[in-house]
């Protein structure tokens, strides 16, 4: 009996493997605090009083923008261990504002700016952002660990996330000059991925959805669904019309069964492609259909999905499909590569594009494959996106 005791203490005490930037400053900052909004096997979504959104997800999820990776055992799940939406997240023993280092030492970087989807604006220019924080300690400057309270993360009454070990997982710089014929490359090296259901199959055709042109015969029904949105949003990104950009990717957000829908991670995979082939500041206009095609997805899909669709106006995605799009820029290993990047073998591997593309690919069921074709037709969109003023 003391021993199930003892099984059962374990079980609801994880280790974070490790957070991203944003999850970082805001444990430092003492804003982590938030409400469980969806509650997942192997992932869940807290939403902070401020509105935004973060995740907690398992292991093989992998690293993403305002994400905390935990080590949750294999055929365990969430709500296994209590936890219901409506939950309470939060740091015992932290006051809102209440710093994690001592005078005279580095202060931890600013978190990103998040884009505001509550009170009708775009959050200022995501291109000034700031866009992390230093990879460790010893660059940032001597740092104390955080006190044995303040490293743990209580999820609901009983589950308690240890902080104190977690590696700092940052996003890669977005490149500075464009990359023509990208999208060619991509979809090249998709091609010889085996089928993964989703919206994957429109990856061949992607050039003539771009164009605004017919279906080809023989889609399945999803694929045939989401073609016409499709195409009505790739016409209305290069008029620059906002409003009709919103109104296709309403009906795209949610559209597919999961944790998130294959509408929303293409969406995903369209919105970060494109701010990364921009490679420049973008024009008002141009920011204004990203952000209304942000907007089109409030209160049409998951919480999951409405996190990672926020993070992709900013051009940031999880790590794995990050690694395509820098493959397609660098072949080198990045210098921007990070402590978890390398334990895990990452992108530090300067993974070449057909293994990056292998990895992306087996995100969940359909979810990277989807992420991937939308990525084609953002990268598309980019490079025939017109030059206006920043």
């Amino acid at each position: 009996m003391e021993a199930d005791g003892r099984r059962g203490a374990e079980s609801r005490r994880l280790r974070a493997l490790s957070r991203d930037a944003c999850v970082a400053a805001a444990v430092a900052g003492g804003r982590l605090a938030g409400d469980l909004v969806a509650v997942h096997a192997r992932a869940l979504t807290i939403r902070r009083a401020d509105g935004e959104l973060w995740s907690v997800v398992a292991a093989e999820a992998g690293d993403a923008p305002a994400t905390l990776v935990v080590e949750l055992p294999q055929g365990s799940a969430f709500a296994a261990l209590g936890l219901r939406v409506g939950d309470r997240a939060w740091q015992p023993g932290r006051r809102p504002g209440e710093p994690d280092w001592r005078e005279g030492e580095a202060q931890p970087a600013s978190e990103p700016t998040p884009v505001s989807h509550q009170d009708g604006s775009s959050g200022g220019d995501p291109d000034r952002r700031t866009e992390g924080a230093s990879r460790s300690g010893a660059e940032a400057g001597p740092r104390r660990p955080l006190a044995a309270d303040t490293a743990m993360l209580v999820l609901g009454s009983a589950v308690l996330v240890d902080l104190s070990g977690a590696l700092l997982w940052q996003a890669a710089p977005r490149p500075t000059s464009p990359r023509p014929g990208a999208w060619r490359r991509l979809a090249g090296a998709m091609a010889r991925c085996q089928p993964r259901g989703g919206l994957a199959a429109l990856a061949p055709h992607v050039a003539a959805l771009a164009a605004g042109g017919p279906p080809p015969a023989g889609l399945d029904a999803l694929c045939a669904r989401a073609w016409p949105p499709l195409a009505a949003l790739a016409v209305a990104w290069r008029n620059l019309d906002a409003p009709a950009v919103a109104a296709a990717a309403g009906g795209l957000a949610g559209l597919g069964p999961g944790l998130t829908p294959a509408g929303d991670d293409l969406l995903v995979g369209l919105l970060a492609a494109y701010r990364w082939g921009r490679a420049r500041p973008l024009a008002v206009a141009e920011a204004a259909l990203l952000d209304a095609c942000g907007r089109a997805c409030e209160g049409r899909t998951t919480a999951l999905s409405l996190a990672r669709l926020r993070y992709a106006v900013r051009g940031l995605l999880d790590a794995r499909c990050e690694a395509v799009l820098v493959s397609l820029w660098q072949e080198k290993p990045p210098p921007w590569s990070t402590e978890r990047h390398a334990a895990l073998g990452g992108a530090a591997d300067g993974l070449a594009l057909g293994a990056a593309v292998d990895r992306a690919w087996t995100i969940g069921h359909s979810s990277g494959a989807d992420t991937l074709t939308g990525m084609v037709l953002g990268l598309i969109l980019a490079e025939g996106a017109p030059l206006g003023p920043g």
